[in-house]
């Protein structure tokens, strides 16, 4: 969900199952678990807004599957052993974050860097700058541009760009059909 839906940590692991709608094929971001020590508290989003985030279909599936049976009011992503606390956010080389990350044979990455990929995919999609900030949950199109130094290469002004052809170039790479 991180790569493909961009939500900070904190946001995903405060989703509760009534902030997915199913039919609509969205997530409600609208709480953010901050940790305090060995707890965590809910607030308010970072930019203190609450917005939809669309959610591929596969991810989807997968969501509910994973929520079958569980209360409305209940965490997405609790703690293993205690569905009332928050899942902390990885920290250290020996986590079951790194372990997945030292299985799947690819370069070392953190959670965060799962929403960069996410910025990419959406650029590489055709997304605009403008939409793009909304789905990662920025105030604006400078945060964004200010963010991710990538898509300010691709998306900066003057670029007359707005991703498309970064999208036809990687697409027709791997399909040599289209």
């Amino acid at each position: 969900m991180l790569g493909y839906c961009g939500p900070r940590w904190g946001e995903m692991v405060a989703l509760r199952v009534r902030d997915i709608d199913f039919r609509c094929a969205r997530i409600t971001v609208a709480d953010n678990a901050v940790r305090l020590g060995f707890d965590h508290a809910e607030e308010e989003t970072k930019d203190k807004e609450i917005r939809p985030v669309p959610v591929p279909q596969f991810i989807l599936k997968q969501l509910k599957e994973h929520v079958q049976g569980k209360h409305q009011h209940a965490l997405v992503f609790p703690l293993p052993d205690d569905p009332e606390k928050y899942l902390p956010r990885p920290k250290s080389e020996d986590d079951w974050f790194a372990g997945a990350v030292n299985w799947s044979k690819v370069q070392p990455i953190t959670p965060h860097d799962l929403r960069h990929t996410c910025a990419s995919l959406a650029v590489s999609a055709g997304a605009n700058v403008l939409a793009l900030a909304r789905l990662l949950g920025h105030k604006g199109a400078k945060e964004t541009l200010n963010t991710y130094a990538d898509v300010r290469r691709r998306l900066g002004p003057g670029s007359g760009s707005d991703g498309r052809e970064v999208f036809r170039r990687r697409r027709f790479r791997r399909d040599k059909r289209w």
